[in-house]
């Protein structure tokens, strides 16, 4: 925290804290050093030094609130997919969903989780998967048309490439 009073910043007649100064150590250093024996002129440079230092923080803000924000839809697109796992999720009907454009939304998803958004949709696919084979006694047939798939043998396939058994063989594992 730096503290500034009256006596540092002319223009500004009251006391303040400004927080979390990373990025500014420079301006504050130099408003501190000023040392003009015109008043006038003293008064302007530390007032553009400071318009300077609230330009900094303003978009520093900005950055952490944007970056809030992106946190929050993926959040947001995370919990909509696994609520909605046993639909047929797509890219676009993801995006479609949150009203962006599907290369942007996966571009964005990819770039925060390190996954694809068509990737991440099948492993939650695959949990889902998992849950209900493991947790039910429901025929195989049927959680395959639960997690969207057409085929039961494109189900057991799909499972069987991310996961090293089928849909029965990891059902008997679970019992």
């Amino acid at each position: 925290n730096q503290i500034f009073s009256k006596s540092c910043i002319e223009p500004f007649n009251e006391v303040f804290i400004l927080s979390n100064c990373l990025g500014i150590e420079s301006e504050l250093k130099e408003m501190h050093e000023i040392n003009i024996n015109d008043h006038e002129e003293q008064a302007l440079l530390r007032s553009a030094l400071m318009k300077k230092i609230l330009v900094k923080i303003i978009i520093k803000n900005k950055t952490l609130s944007d970056t809030n924000k992106t946190a929050k839809l993926i959040q947001n697109i995370k919990d909509y997919i696994y609520k909605n796992s046993d639909k047929k999720l797509t890219n676009r009907s993801v995006a479609n969903h949150f009203g962006y454009h599907p290369y942007y939304l996966n571009n964005l998803f990819s770039s925060y989780e390190n996954i694809t958004l068509h990737n991440y949709i099948n492993k939650i696919r695959i949990i889902t998967a998992k849950e209900k084979l493991s947790l039910t006694d429901k025929p195989i047939s049927v959680i395959s048309c639960e997690m969207g798939f057409a085929d039961c043998s494109y189900f057991s396939a799909f499972f069987r490439k991310a996961t090293g058994t089928t849909p029965k063989e990891y059902r008997n594992l679970c019992k």
